[in-house]
């Protein structure tokens, strides 16, 4: 789940999910409601090690690759599995987008916190 936050500059939104695999469907989720990209049948897969003592600094690494791919390679993060330490994403191939140009998340105001069962966390993207 995440949902819109107030901000002068850039898109910031609340992020709260109920396991750590959890946030980062919901990362591929929002990026795709904001990208609204048109995706065909072709697929590739790509794994990044998650430790949860870095889990902001690999969030961070991890989804900042994810542009990247999405704007370098034209494939987009559609779905995340996460096994012992191993994220696995599977990507499909961008036919169109039609929604807005993410450039990077940031580093700003970025932590995860763990609170009532949930995994909680600020983000801001650069558009």
């Amino acid at each position: 789940m995440y949902r819109q936050l107030e901000h002068s500059a850039d898109l910031r939104f609340e992020l709260e999910s109920d396991s750590f695999e959890g946030v980062f469907q919901d990362f591929a989720d929002l990026l795709f409601d904001l990208c609204q990209p048109t995706l065909a049948d072709e697929i590739f897969v790509k794994t990044y090690e998650v430790t949860s003592e870095s889990f902001d600094d690999t969030v961070f690494d991890v989804v900042n690759d994810w542009i990247y791919t999405i704007y370098g390679q034209r494939f987009f993060p559609f779905r995340c599995y996460l096994n012992s330490g191993i994220l696995r994403c599977t990507f499909k191939r961008i036919s169109v987008m039609n929604g807005i140009e993410i450039k990077a998340l940031t580093y700003h105001d970025l932590r995860f916190k763990e609170e009532a069962g949930k995994i909680k966390a600020k983000v801001v993207f650069d558009v």
